[in-house]
């Protein structure tokens, strides 16, 4: 500081005043300050030696920068991805802000069904006679009432219909509080997303997955 006190002319006086008033000084001092970042300064020979060498860049602002610029890419690679349709109609915002809140209060496993959940990437038929891991895409359960042909096993089937499920599904829509309940809604709300994967425990379809797990903190239905 003594160095630098003695490069510049004059004396220096230091005074403090409140921010975010009507002071013409504090005014003045914001937008001179905002003439500098523009470019809009003194000549470099007429800076102090202090301030004629280059400011050394800031860490955060330069991680910061790279995130942002990250995030622009993926932005606009998912723009083009067909599963963006299928995300829009559980949370449209990037980033997926309402689904990620409920995610990250659960555990992994919990996590990794509700994307499936939302992908429609999950093991039911639909998708297993997609991969070729599955003879039908058919329910296992269900016959069309006006084809006399099989349901497709899909999620909201799975969920939202399956006459296999009757009891199970009762017991969603008590916890759920309604008889029409959304997928969307569900997934972007934490005790409505627990009630979801009680639901999905009960039925005892999705084979792949441990029951003490996804039952795990699931009792509390307080929304959070």
């Amino acid at each position: 500081m003594i160095s630098i006190a003695r490069e510049i002319p004059g004396k220096i006086q230091l005074c403090w005043i409140s921010g975010h008033t009507d002071v013409h000084s504090n005014k003045e001092a914001d937008k001179q300050a905002k003439a500098a970042s523009g470019g809009n300064s003194s000549k470099k020979p007429k800076l102090p030696l202090f301030l004629r060498r280059p400011m050394a860049k800031s860490a955060s602002a330069e991680k910061h920068a790279y995130h942002e610029e990250l995030k622009e890419s993926w932005q606009d690679k998912w723009t083009d991805l067909p599963r963006k349709a299928r995300f829009d109609k559980i949370d449209p915002n990037f980033l997926f802000s309402k689904f990620r809140k409920v995610s990250n209060q659960l555990n992994r496993v919990q996590s990794s069904l509700l994307v499936q959940v939302c992908t429609g990437h999950i093991l039911l038929n639909y998708h297993l006679h997609r991969i070729c891991k599955s003879d039908t895409d058919k329910c296992p359960n269900c016959m069309e009432h006006w084809e006399d042909t099989r349901a497709h096993e899909m999620v909201e089937h799975f969920i939202f219909k399956c006459k296999a499920f009757r009891e199970e599904r009762r017991h969603l829509y008590r916890d759920l509080h309604t008889d029409r309940p959304k997928l969307e809604d569900i997934l972007s709300n934490v005790s409505k997303a627990k009630a979801l994967l009680k639901y999905i425990t009960r039925t005892g379809r999705l084979k792949g997955f441990n029951p003490e797990i996804l039952q795990r903190n699931t009792n509390n239905n307080k929304d959070e």
